[in-house]
């Protein structure tokens, strides 16, 4: 009998002991389960969308959405506040257009350097730019007037960019510009997509200038100091480095860069003048769609001359032509918007581009008691296909940008 409790009291002991084995396991498993689910919520918290988008009503369609609010252990995706998405066609008047563009049935077309969009959102967490490009185009991402450092690429194709993280939710201002020009390729802004609100377009400022040039003008092969390298490729170009933009903002500008490489007056390396494809609305996108502007700038920027002294180096240069094509060229500014815009000739920042001949006809329509001036800008070779590198760009902009503050906005 005594020798039964003995073996009694020991089994009793052993069965706790399993006891609390099992238990310890129980809650070392559901620590780990808890540790995984924490990580996984996180992931999705990341995502622009829930894995299961959420009807109309805000439900998510399974019917479990009672059950799921009592998961208060758990990180859930904020269903009531989804990604809504911005059609820019539809949108237009909810943001600020900056250069030459038009609305297409799929978005708002950006073609032209430092061409893009300035929006104002109430928001937070990652906005969203869908864009169809039909080549290589880069672009800069400026969120409440901070530049990101990285440049934004695309390729031909449709793509999404995540232009912006927002930390805090609140109101930002967010502006997408285009480094590249219209020769490069031609691009459609489609839509945007974030969580929040979609706010009134960004004021104009009061100040508007035109800029009308060449590569120089466009920033081509301003981002590497390697005179050997191809100027032509939109990886040494950053339009919004280039001296015509860098003066735009310098003086609280809004600003249009009409530009192209290789283009003369006259004479160049295109098939085209500046008189034909200044009077297009984009004319690589269309050669029947005329430009129609709703603006009127306080002054008009022309970067010409470089193309047509290059092109006639050794021979072919007839100066009556040259000259009655830069008057022409001052004449179809001036009529597209129906006033005697001033209009200031810049020139020397690779060659001289026959600035005796500009200033000729310049003087011969009445100088600058009528408007008409011509502005000495740094030279500098250094870049790709010997272009300005983007420290001169930033001299020039300083030379213009007085030059501009003390003819026009003095007076």
């Amino acid at each position: 009998m005594k020798a039964t409790k003995i073996i009694a009291l020991i089994l009793s002991f052993i069965l706790c002991l399993g006891l609390v084995s099992c238990k310890g396991s129980d809650e070392a498993e559901t620590d780990s389960n808890e540790t995984q689910s924490t990580e996984n919520s996180e992931d999705t918290s990341k995502d622009e969308t829930p894995a299961t988008q959420p009807d109309d009503d805000g439900d998510d369609g399974d019917g479990d959405s009672a059950d799921d609010s009592k998961k208060s252990d758990e990180k859930v995706v904020d269903l009531s506040n989804p990604t809504k998405k911005y059609d820019l066609a539809e949108n237009r008047s909810k943001v600020k257009v900056i250069g030459r563009s038009s609305v297409v049935s799929d978005g708002i077309t950006c073609d032209f350097t430092a061409a893009g969009i300035e929006f104002k959102v109430n928001a937070s967490g990652i906005v969203n730019l869908k864009l169809t490009a039909t080549a290589e185009t880069y672009f800069t991402v400026i969120v409440d007037g901070v530049r990101a450092s990285e440049r934004y690429r695309v390729g031909s194709g449709t793509a999404t960019l995540a232009v912006a993280e927002l930390e805090s939710a609140g109101e930002h201002t967010i502006s997408v510009l285009r480094q590249t020009e219209p020769q490069r390729s031609l691009c459609v802004l489609n839509s945007l997509s974030f969580r929040g609100t979609l706010l009134d377009a960004p004021a104009d400022n009061t100040r508007y200038i035109e800029f009308i040039g060449d590569s120089i003008t466009c920033g081509a092969g301003n981002l590497i100091s390697d005179t050997s390298a191809n100027a032509n490729l939109a990886i040494h170009q950053d339009g919004t480095q280039a001296f015509s933009y860098l003066t735009a903002k310098a003086l609280g500008a809004d600003y249009s860069i009409v530009g192209c490489s290789g283009i003369g007056v006259t004479y160049g390396y295109r098939t085209f003048t500046e008189n034909e494809f200044y009077t297009k609305l984009s004319y690589y996108r269309s050669l029947t769609d005329s430009y129609v502007p709703t603006r009127v700038p306080d002054a008009v920027v022309i970067n010409l001359g470089t193309n047509d002294k290059n092109k006639t180096a050794s021979s072919g240069f007839v100066e009556a032509d040259f000259k009655a094509d830069v008057e022409e060229l001052i004449e179809l500014i001036r009529a597209t918007y129906n006033t005697d815009v001033p209009i200031i000739w810049t020139y020397n920042m690779m060659n001289g581009g026959y600035i005796d001949e500009i200033s000729a006809v310049i003087t011969a329509l009445g100088g600058e008691s009528a408007g008409l001036y011509t502005c000495e800008l740094n030279r500098n070779t250094e870049g790709a296909g010997y272009h300005p590198v983007v420290s001169a760009h930033v001299t020039a902009s300083e030379t213009l940008g007085n030059f501009i503050a003390g003819k026009i906005y003095s007076q």
